[in-house]
């Protein structure tokens, strides 16, 4: 596991953690708000330069043996998983 998604599994964690321990809800409360406004910064960062990243790779794989068969339906595969994950981010602020 890299260090992102280590860092959702340890958000997947503080669920069992609050049953365990309702004492520390404000903590977890103050350090989910605290995940989510990284979260939120980490996809704005990342929809920055998205589409410029986005055709420069296409563009570099596009004539290699290995690359997808129809590289437009990759590109929108990848728009549309940035786009639920911003509905996911909105949803949960």
């Amino acid at each position: 596991m890299g260090w992102r998604d280590a860092k959702w599994f340890e958000q997947f964690l503080r669920r069992d953690r609050l049953s365990y321990y309702p004492e520390k809800f404000g903590d977890e409360l103050a350090h989910f708000n605290e995940a989510l406004k990284q979260a939120q910064t980490d996809m704005a960062a990342l929809e920055k330069d998205f589409e410029k990243r986005l055709s420069d790779t296409s563009r570099r794989i596009g004539g290699s043996a290995l690359a997808p068969a129809d590289v437009e339906s990759e590109k929108q595969k990848r728009r549309d998983a940035l786009h639920r994950a911003e509905a996911l981010l909105a949803a949960d602020s």
